[in-house]
């Protein structure tokens, strides 16, 4: 028997649109949706991207995680003095 494997994609494209939408039957976020999402991402310039977990068995795939990347400072809502301090540790 093999042992169920997770791996990282970096594209939605990369697991079937069947088998996504057989770990999720019903939802409104489909296979369909997520790819839109990153096909507008993709173009938009935003430095935003997507990807997804999944775990796979002897079976397909039994389990799919999407995610979102990007780049956020910490220190974001920070003013004032402890602003001034996140900038410089950011350089």
């Amino acid at each position: 028997m093999n042992a169920p494997r997770a791996r990282i994609v970096e594209r939605i494209a990369e697991i079937a649109p069947e088998a996504w939408d057989r770990c999720c039957p019903g939802e409104a976020e489909n296979h369909a949706y997520y790819s839109a999402c990153e096909q507008a991402l993709a173009g938009s310039g935003s430095g935003i991207a997507m990807g997804a977990a999944c775990v796979e068995d002897a079976l397909g795939v039994s389990a799919i995680a999407p995610f979102f990347l990007f780049t956020y400072r910490l220190d974001t809502p920070f003013q004032g003095g402890l602003r001034r301090f996140g900038d410089a540790v950011f350089r």
